[in-house]
């Protein structure tokens, strides 16, 4: 899945992506470099983003899906990554196929059903608040991230189910950056294949079955990983190094990419879609020698 920001703001691309031929062109590139699914989205949702209008965000997005079926005759995947409902069916109207929606159907009463109406996939991402709060809202019940993760998506799993979205539309995202820390996010990802690990198939919280998305590309956590002291040290930095922006981040997003891969994620949210790609194919190439 190749991220299309087609945003002033985003915390990785902002502004490469805004304008309608810019986003197009960018499109175009990433499918070429084996892009499955663009995700097009049209606000920010970084840690303290300011929320645009409906018709701010549908005005950036639904013009570039358009262009891409309709000129381009485009045939891959579109998302729309959005948590209004109204700009998801906006999307699909102009030949959105998946809506991602970074609040699991909690910031817009009305995105479930329109979701289920649609009858298209349905990303649910697992995130506390919004993302102007969600860095205040890190701590978990005993300190297990994946336990509490896993119990919080069950009960948004729960809830798009009741309002009529089938099962096999669901795909699961436990939301790295999202309402974790730093020890919060690497346990989840060192631990990810457990998040479907329950006793009973008849278990409330169970999450089995459903596709993962891991969006781990170029995160603010990987970052730090970067700058943390070698283990054993007994001396600290005082400031702290400056974090690498966004774009030198590519090495430790290869790094937790494969992870994820090797953890249980089905696909892979990515800004390097040639690379990731790459990795892709590695992973499943040294594990198509162990199928039997």
């Amino acid at each position: 899945m190749s991220i299309i920001n087609c945003t002033p703001d985003s915390f990785s691309d902002g502004g490469a992506s805004f304008a309608v031929e810019d986003a197009v062109r960018n499109s175009l590139e990433h499918v070429s470099a084996g892009a499955d699914i663009l995700d097009i989205g049209g606000m920010s949702t970084r840690p303290g983003a300011t929320e645009v209008s409906v018709e701010t965000e549908i005005g950036r997005t639904v013009p570039v899906i358009r262009e891409l079926r309709e000129r381009h005759h485009l045939d891959c995947h579109i998302s729309i990554d959005t948590f209004r409902a109204a700009t998801a069916e906006a999307a699909v109207g102009a030949g959105a196929t998946i809506v991602n929606d970074v609040s699991g159907g909690e910031a817009d009463e009305a995105m479930l059903a329109t979701v289920a109406r649609l009858d298209v996939p349905y990303v649910l991402m697992h995130m506390r608040g919004n993302p102007r709060t969600m860095s205040q809202l890190t701590s978990y019940q005993d300190g297990d991230v994946v336990a509490g993760v896993r119990r919080e998506l069950a009960v948004k799993v729960q809830r798009a189910l009741r309002a009529g979205i089938k099962r096999w539309n669901l795909i699961i995202d436990p939301g790295f950056g999202f309402a974790k820390d730093l020890a919060g996010n690497c346990q989840l990802l060192d631990s990810l294949n457990s998040l479907q690990g329950v006793s009973s198939s008849e278990d409330q919280d169970c999450l089995q079955g459903f596709p993962i998305l891991a969006g781990l590309s170029r995160k603010q956590f990987l970052a730090k990983l970067l700058t943390l002291p070698p283990p054993g040290s007994t001396t600290t930095t005082t400031p702290p190094p400056p974090l690498p922006p966004p774009d030198q981040r590519l090495v430790p997003t290869i790094v937790a990419s494969t992870i994820a891969i090797r953890n249980g994620a089905h696909l892979i949210r990515a800004h390097d879609t040639k690379i990731i790609k790459e990795v892709i194919n590695t992973v499943d190439g040294i594990r198509s020698f162990n199928s039997s």
